[in-house]
C-alpha cells in the first residue's frame, strides 16, 4: 500500500500470510471495533512481531511516525528535570 514508505496496511478480516512476510518491513493492523479500533503498528520477522508502538493508534499517527526522524518522534518524551518527571497516558482513540 504504502510503497515510498514502505508499510502495508491490512484491515480486519485480512491475513498476511507467512510466505509472503518480509523482514523488517512495517504493517497496520486494524484492530477490531470490539477492542476500541484503531491500529497496531508493528515490524515483521519470521518468527515474531516487534511492536514499533506499544498502544493503538490511528493510521495517521502511523504514517507521522514512519516518515518523522527517529529523534523527533512525538510519542517519546525526553525528560530533562527528574523533579517533574510524569508518565504521559497513551491517546485514547
Amino acid at each position: 500500500m504504502g510503497k515510498d514508505l514502505n508499510y502495508d496496511v491490512f484491515l480486519r478480516g485480512e491475513e498476511l500470510r507467512y510466505e509472503h512476510l518480509k523482514e523488517g518491513h512495517l504493517v497496520f493492523f486494524q484492530r477490531p471495533l470490539s477492542c476500541g479500533g484503531g491500529f497496531w503498528l508493528v515490524r515483521t520477522y519470521r518468527h515474531f512481531f516487534e511492536y514499533v508502538i506499544g498502544y493503538p493508534i490511528s493510521l495517521s499517527q502511523g504514517i507521522e511516525v514512519i516518515i518523522m526522524p527517529a529523534g523527533q518522534r512525538s510519542y517519546r518524551h525526553e525528560v530533562e528535570d527528574c523533579d517533574d518527571f510524569q508518565l504521559l497516558n497513551p491517546p485514547s482513540n
